[in-house]
């Protein structure tokens, strides 16, 4: 499947957009960019990283958009446009 047919949620999308302007880092409440938020849950990240949109460290602590990811983002601001 391709990655702009697979079907993401609403904070899946916000995850990917926050990821854009730089990576995620692990914190007690979650995956954020800096210790004020917005928080992305586990889960949420998991998610994207299983349909190819993230990739994260070994240890999982810093988490990136991959080419695929940041292609969905720009797709869909496309389409909002």
């Amino acid at each position: 499947m391709q990655p702009d047919k697979v079907e993401i949620s609403i904070t899946q999308y916000l995850a990917l957009e926050d990821m854009t302007k730089g990576p995620l880092v692990e914190y007690r409440r979650g995956y954020a960019r800096s210790k004020l938020g917005p928080f992305y849950s586990e889960r949420t990240i998991k998610s994207l990283q299983r349909k190819g949109f993230v990739t994260a460290t070994e240890k999982g602590s810093k988490v990136r958009a991959t080419r695929a990811g940041l292609d969905r983002v720009r797709t869909a601001n496309d389409n909002f446009d």
